[in-house]
């Protein structure tokens, strides 16, 4: 999408071309061509002034890529906050190396800064840092696997943890008339809490490999 920078387009104009764009992405679409959509800094300035993030987003997920050339630090956080408002399941990353992309990796649920020769802005303002983007792959497919699978399974046994820890004192209440006598001794409360239920689980989630 190309829109002069002479003069500001009018709403029509935009919704005009948004339509043609959606015609041709449907097109492609249909013909089992690969289509991309090209977007410069002012045809992203008019699509958010007039309010037709929705169109957009529309078009672009007909598109097999979707690219924003030139685009200003707000701008690449809008685009983000727009795919996060158009379905609210879906799980947005950003990645980025410089000052200028931090406010796109803070909009998105997760945020990825690469330290490189433009500083370490994006790297302070992220969840994550890598040295290179190669490692991108690695990090979601393979750490991304095993910690989701780690936290997961530590979640289980907290619950379970304390259901076992709580559940016979709540019933010995009933016998002891609610008077507050604690059922365990206290070297029992120390050592549940830390040798008996908690270096087993921290060994877990740390070893814990499901694949290579």
């Amino acid at each position: 999408m190309q829109l002069d920078h002479d003069k500001v387009p009018t709403e029509e104009a935009i919704v005009a071309k948004l339509e043609k764009l959606e015609d041709q992405a449907r097109e492609s679409g249909e013909g089992g061509k690969p289509c991309a959509l090209v977007l410069d800094t002012a045809a992203l300035s008019a699509i958010l002034q007039y309010e037709k993030e929705i169109d957009l987003n529309h078009i672009c997920q007909q598109c097999d890529s979707v690219i924003c050339a030139r685009v200003t630090p707000r701008q690449k956080a809008s685009i983000v906050d727009m795919v996060r408002r158009a379905d609210p399941n879906v799980v947005t990353l950003s990645i980025g190396d410089g000052a200028n992309d931090v406010p796109m990796i803070q909009t998105a649920h997760i945020g990825i800064g690469i330290h490189g020769l433009e500083g370490k802005q994006a790297v302070n303002n992220s969840d994550y840092a890598i040295g290179q983007f190669k490692f991108l792959k690695k990090l979601l497919l393979v750490h991304g696997r095993w910690n989701y699978r780690r936290t997961c399974k530590v979640c289980l046994y907290m619950f379970y943890k304390n259901i076992v820890y709580v559940f016979p004192q709540f019933l010995f209440g009933m016998f002891c008339m609610a008077s507050g006598q604690p059922i365990y001794n206290d070297s029992i409360y120390q050592g549940y809490n830390t040798f008996y239920t908690a270096t087993p689980i921290v060994i877990f989630g740390i070893m814990d490999r499901d694949c290579r």
